[in-house]
């Protein structure tokens, strides 16, 4: 199965709208869906590629990984 790419196949695959917005570092409007494993995930509002690619800013908002002692 392709990662779906419109509204109607996210649904269908068992996605949920979680809220519409605005990227805070670079004014795009997105979409974040709640995946079937409880997750969200923030797309582009075209619903084509995932905002974390598009986004210039996409590194600031990447969790840090706790460092191992």
């Amino acid at each position: 199965m392709s990662f779906p790419t419109t509204e109607a196949e996210f649904e269908a695959a068992g996605y949920s709208v979680f809220k519409r917005t605005i990227c805070r570092k670079c004014g795009a409007k997105i979409v974040f869906w709640n995946t079937p494993n409880n997750k969200l995930m923030p797309m582009n509002a075209d619903a084509e590629l995932p905002h974390w690619a598009t986004c210039p800013h996409a590194e600031e908002f990447r969790k840090r990984k706790a460092a191992t002692a």
